[in-house]
């Protein structure tokens, strides 16, 4: 395995463990301004702000991970580490027809020999 991709894997976990970080929160402090009594509008209101800021949080990394071409991993069911191996594959897979592709072209592509110049001296 490259360096790159074990580093952009690790990030693509990072990030997910925040998401399911930024949920939990979001609930628990939602949670917490349902259950507070209605003598402590301050404690509701705080809690409420709290529960505003892990869903924003929540929200901006999914746009942001959407945003890079891992939209379908919010959606994965399984393992983090199955849905790696399946990207692993079809980035092999594209790798292999683009060089494919491009040694097919070079092929038939005719190279010119490079031109000489000659300098006159004085």
């Amino acid at each position: 395995m490259q360096r790159w991709q074990e580093e952009v894997e690790v990030k693509l976990a990072e990030l997910m463990r925040s998401i399911r970080s930024f949920k939990k929160l979001k609930d628990v402090w939602t949670e917490l301004s349902c259950s507070q009594a209605d003598d402590l509008p301050g404690h509701v209101a705080y809690a409420k702000r709290q529960a505003a800021i892990y869903a924003r949080l929540e929200f901006d990394s999914k746009k942001k991970l959407g945003e890079v071409g891992y939209k379908r991993l919010l959606s994965w069911d399984g393992m983090l580490v199955h849905f790696m191996e399946a990207k692993r594959a079809e980035e092999q897979a594209f790798l292999e027809t683009a060089l494919k592709e491009r040694n097919s072209e070079l092929f038939f592509f005719q190279f010119k020999p490079p031109c000489h110049y000659t300098y006159l001296m004085n």
